[in-house]
């Protein structure tokens, strides 16, 4: 263990006195190290289907403007652990506020606490525990304190007997609880600290539960293109040369090179802690729509013990590297993990790292040269700003609450604003992993476990198989529903009939095209698996409507005068209008067919391009009337169930009930389209 501040701390506090010892030392965060944006605008950038004016904490302030699918994802995670956590809820906060205490995170310990209040610890209660005084505490209860304790200032002394007596008390499963509450209190410790996260007004803040749009959360795997090396070469390093930025640091160069590559080949031979369930049962466990790619013995683990809250982290991890993945240099980022694990003593995570190394490109002679440089004393090999962001990450690993503003500043100057988040966190998110490894031991795995999906051709079906990806910006969306016309459908549909070709002539609707999907159905449910109430009949086909002001004999009509049916005097919605809303359900399923659709029929209404835009993003264009019904039309669409009858009342100020009515009626056939589009790809 290195003798750092962190460590001087833990032997104070293993002598009894560490509450009150830490707690004199701990800093005040007097400002945020990054801009906070407000909540108003962190919202308009969140792709939230709820709680869109819910005060947000101060850290999703910091993180929404450069990475808003990731702080959704961060957003989930957190409520994840802090509602639906199978800890006790009073056991979970004691041990969430042990682990802020010793990051010396005042922000988390008072969330801590908040947390325990709302689960039922009184004012002695929360005294006894800021005081540092557990002799209330039971056996059990002091057992996981502790725990909570080490997995903080140094998880790898956790011993194999204290993780044994802690499973002997609550369970495996509740402990994979404990040890997942502890990777993820830790990085967000860091994440904090990183941040100068203030107490937000009105804070501590209650879990958010929010619904966002679909897609926007990756709960699939992404991958690199089956049996495809990467698209560049790895960059190469020379021998060091020339003086160093970053300070000597003994302790570091105390385990050589071939010292950490013994320590990877006993975690090879170490069982890990926990029974490792088998694929079949990790299978059966796993949250709707989740899927894993792969048995690695964290998969297992973590995902066979406890689902819920192992695969919000990894749909963050999935998430973040959707949203981020180009603007973090997949060797740069392995080696700054390998940094962590380092400075951690997790061998097992250091043997991803030397995989992740492999899978990005570099060879078993390349993977040695760089780890080997990166445990030596000198890093002038390497670029000057990989040097500092090594160097922050060291740090962050050994004293937190070292991190000042100045840090920052240095990794901005390196990296520019947004990518000096995405750095920061990305450091922070190796002390999730450590943590994890370190708590239960895993066995390191022999072979690269990570090339079965990487590099096999059924990556290629699992990513063609996938659901769209939820385009972020206006030319991404552009971008998206060009490439859809090159989509298959995944049902192929029947070919005309004799009849239909019989009648081709005298009728201009084609017999091509993906509309006809619907003839797999049987003639008489073709026109009626949805109903859209705007006066169209059960027999007539959508194109009848394209364009209701032109004339039905009209030459230049792309209708078919046969099909068109007048619309019900008594739907008075706007067809422009409808078009409108139509557009934001398909947005809010991550419709592509429709949206395309949606898009073509708005511009022939004469909805300019700008309007269209400013429907995924600011509505403050619309009018007041336009965003109620706007508004119901999303909720409406992702979270029925939280309808309530102030939504409805917003929209009866400015439309009849009979306007409402069709609202409510057309939104929910909108939504049947989407269902029946969307899964069969079409065109």
């Amino acid at each position: 263990m290195p003798t750092t501040t962190r460590t001087i701390a833990m032997l104070v506090m293993s002598a009894g006195l560490w509450p009150v010892a830490v707690m004199a030392a701990r800093p005040e965060q007097e400002r945020a190290h990054v801009p906070l944006l407000s909540d108003q605008e962190c919202w308009k950038r969140l792709p939230a289907a709820n709680g869109g004016t819910s005060p947000l904490p101060s850290w999703a302030r910091a993180l929404a403007g450069s990475m808003p699918r990731t702080t959704a994802a961060l957003l989930r995670v957190d409520y994840v652990h802090r509602a639906r956590n199978p800890l006790d809820p009073k056991l979970r906060a004691r041990m969430r506020w042990v682990a802020a205490h010793a990051n010396r995170c005042a922000y988390a310990e008072e969330y801590a606490v908040a947390d325990g209040r709302r689960a039922g610890l009184d004012d002695e209660a929360i005294q006894a525990l800021r005081r540092g005084d557990f002799s209330q505490e039971s056996p059990a209860e002091k057992a996981a304190l502790e725990f909570a304790r080490k997995m903080t200032v140094d998880s790898a002394s956790v011993t194999d007997g204290e993780f044994a007596d802690l499973v002997k008390q609550y369970g495996e499963k509740t402990v994979a609880a404990m040890v997942l509450s502890m990777a993820y209190a830790n990085f967000q410790d860091g994440l904090l600290l990183c941040l100068g996260t203030p107490m937000e007004p009105g804070g501590p803040l209650p879990p958010l539960d929010v619904v966002f749009a679909p897609g926007v959360l990756i709960s699939r795997p992404s991958a690199l293109p089956p049996k495809t090396p990467p698209s560049r070469p790895a960059p190469s390093v020379s021998p060091p040369s020339g003086k160093d930025r970053i300070s000597d640091d003994v302790e570091w160069t105390s385990l050589t090179y071939d010292e950490l590559q013994a320590r990877l080949e006993r975690q090879r031979n170490k069982v890990t802690r926990v029974r490792v369930p088998s694929w079949e049962e990790v299978e059966r466990g796993l949250p709707p729509g989740f899927t894993t790619p792969n048995r690695v013995v964290w998969n297992l683990v973590c995902l066979g013990h406890q689902p819920e809250l192992a695969a919000a982290w990894e749909t963050y991890l999935r998430t973040s590297a959707i949203e981020t993945g180009d603007k973090l240099d997949r060797v740069f980022g392995q080696s700054l993990f390998w940094v962590t694990t380092r400075a951690m003593n997790c061998p097992y995570c250091m043997g991803h790292c030397e995989m992740g190394l492999d899978l990005a490109g570099l060879s078993k002679p390349e993977i040695a040269q760089r780890t080997r440089l990166l445990a030596g004393d000198n890093w002038s090999s390497f670029p000057s700003q990989e040097r500092a962001a090594y160097a922050f990450a060291r740090k962050l690993t050994r004293t937190p609450w070292a991190i000042s503003a100045e840090d920052v500043r240095d990794l901005e100057r390196d990296f520019g604003p947004e990518r000096a988040i995405i750095v920061l966190a990305a450091a922070c998110r190796g002390h999730y992993m450590t943590r994890i490894s370190n708590g239960f031991q895993l066995s390191l795995e022999r072979d690269n476990v990570f090339r079965e999906w990487y590099f096999t051709s059924t990556n290629a079906t699992a990513q063609a198989a996938a659901p769209a990806p939820v385009p972020l910006t206006r030319p991404e969306m552009k971008k998206m529903l060009e490439e859809s016309k090159r989509d298959v459908p995944r049902l192929t549909p029947p070919p005309p009939t004799p009849e239909e070709l019989a009648t081709a002539p005298e009728r201009r609707t084609p017999f091509t095209g993906t509309y006809r999907v619907r003839n797999l159905l049987p003639r008489e449910l073709r026109g009626g698996y949805f109903f859209l109430m705007d006066g169209r009949t059960l027999e007539m086909d959508i194109r009848a409507l394209r364009n209701p002001s032109m004339p039905a004999n009209s030459a230049s009509s792309t209708v078919d005068p046969s099909r068109r049916v007048d619309p019900d005097p008594n739907m008075t919605l706007d067809y422009a209008f409808k078009a409108m809303l139509f557009w934001v359900v398909s947005r809010s399923n991550n419709c592509v067919y429709c949206m395309g659709h949606n898009e073509k029929q708005l511009a022939a209404f004469g909805v300019s391009e700008d309007r269209i835009a400013a429907l995924d993003g600011d509505w403050g264009q619309c009018s007041l009337a336009e965003r109620a019904a706007l508004a119901l039309a999303r909720k409406l669409t992702v979270a029925p169930h939280t309808i309530t009858d102030a939504d409805i009342d917003a929209v009866r100020q400015h439309f009849t009930n009979q306007q409402v009515l069709e609202m409510i009626g057309i939104v929910s056939g909108f939504n049947a389209m989407n269902r029946w589009t969307g899964p069969l790809r079409l065109t």
